[in-house]
């Protein structure tokens, strides 16, 4: 009644776990690197890695993905049919920042037994990175066979169908058609409650019952227990490998619980050492300030004995200076009267000087005149003698004027010690009284 039949595809899905690391990453402004999966018969990315910081030249993604591929082998040639996946390198998500792209073919390592480690040179730039893949398979089996499972299958249902489907007239097919139906319907829920995740073949098979013939069933059964047979091993491996990605992550909770624990305990360690440091600064704090309170009172009582000497000679110096400079001023005093003098005498020798010179000229153009060689000879030593009288008087003149000039230098100095006095003496005072 049914032929046997062989389904000649094969097909098998795989689930690889992929790590990534890039190196030889030239400096650029970008501190961070994200990498996009596209798969080729997608031509999107399905997967987009979080951004790793780049440190001398290298990137790693600390976090691996899974990806499960659907491989179809070519029964004429018996290989897979190429599955290409594209890796972008990129500085951020959008296109504008790609740093290099390099892709492989999945169905070339469905047969590797262990992991694998590809390096790939980034192309379609000429930074020189590389980025390393390292794949290994987790999961592979066949997602449907048809040449021996179909056929036992098929060979069920011929005897099946039999043994129970009988002309009407013996009345068997009647009696038997409630029980069969139950049976099937039972062995069905079964296997809808096994895979939970299709509720339209409970609709189809719940409605088979009232509106599909016995041979439509049988027909229809074939197909319906190959899909939920396929559901069955995609839940399966859906089940592994969410419980690889469980395993993981309990792995990577545990770490960071460590890591939590640790950083708890330097935590109450730091906590303490500021505790510490806390009492230690109080306690130098009040043994400075008793110090200081010490210090100062020493040093002010030093400073006022210091100041008291220091005032009293000053005050004895003062007293000198005042004495001095009532003298200095006694003597400038007649310095200055005798300077009047010497001025007065001076212009008057220098009236006589002149008058002299005069008549010294006169005399000596009368000589030249009426008198010898003898009588001018005369004439002429006595007026040189009178000549060297009146030059050493205005010498004379010329030394008191010296000594005057000194006596103007000497008033000038005393001036400047009075002046000096007069500034040094208030601020010692006001200091002296402050202190007292």
């Amino acid at each position: 009644m049914f032929k046997s039949a062989k389904w000649r595809s094969e097909k098998i899905k795989v689930v690889f776990k992929m790590q990534f690391q890039a190196t030889q990453v030239p400096q650029i402004k970008a501190k961070t690197l994200t990498l996009l999966v596209v798969p080729a018969d997608v031509g999107k990315p399905t997967v987009r890695l979080e951004k790793a910081p780049i440190f001398e030249g290298n990137c790693y993604w600390e976090h691996p993905i899974y990806e499960t591929v659907k491989l179809v082998r070519e029964p004429k040639v018996e290989r897979y049919k190429e599955k290409i996946f594209h890796f972008i390198v990129s500085t951020r998500s959008s296109k504008s920042g790609v740093l290099g792209e390099n892709s492989i073919d999945l169905a070339d390592l469905v047969e590797a037994t262990k992991p694998l480690t590809l390096s790939l040179p980034l192309q379609t730039s000429n930074t020189g990175a590389i980025l390393h893949v390292t794949i290994q398979k987790m999961q592979g089996d066949l997602d449907s066979r048809c040449t021996e499972e179909s056929e036992a299958l098929v060979e069920d249902f011929d005897s099946y169908g039999k043994r129970n489907l009988q002309s009407p007239e013996d009345g068997s097919f009647r009696d038997t058609e409630p029980d069969n139906n139950g049976v099937y319907q039972r062995s069905y829920t079964d296997m809808s409650l096994d895979c939970a995740s299709d509720r339209s073949i409970i609709d189809k098979t719940n409605s088979f019952d009232e509106t599909c013939s016995r041979g439509e069933v049988e027909e229809n059964s074939v197909d319906i227990i190959g899909k939920l047979k396929n559901q069955i091993t995609m839940l399966e491996r859906q089940a592994e490998v969410s419980e690889l990605e469980v395993q993981s992550l309990r792995k990577q909770a545990i770490k960071e619980s460590k890591k939590g624990q640790e950083l708890l305990k330097q935590i109450d360690c730091l906590k303490e050492e500021r505790d510490a440091i806390i009492t230690q600064c109080e306690q130098l704090k009040s043994l400075q300030n008793g110090n200081n309170d010490d210090v100062v009172s020493s040093v002010t009582k030093k400073e006022t004995e210091n100041l008291r000497t220091s005032l009293e000679d000053f005050k004895q110096e003062l007293k000198s200076e005042k004495q001095s400079n009532k003298r200095l001023k006694q003597q400038l005093q007649k310095t200055e009267d005798s300077n009047s003098e010497l001025v007065l005498a001076l212009r008057d020798l220098e009236r006589m000087l002149d008058q002299k010179n005069m008549e010294i000229s006169r005399l000596s153009s009368k000589i030249k005149v009426n008198h010898s060689g003898d009588e001018a000879l005369a004439i002429s030593s006595k007026i040189k003698k009178d000549w060297d009288r009146e030059k050493k008087a205005k010498d004379d003149l010329i030394s008191k004027q010296r000594n005057a000039d000194e006596a103007e230098m000497l008033k000038k100095e005393i001036k400047d010690l009075y002046c000096e006095i007069e500034e040094n003496i208030p601020p010692l005072l006001d200091s002296f009284l402050l202190l007292l």
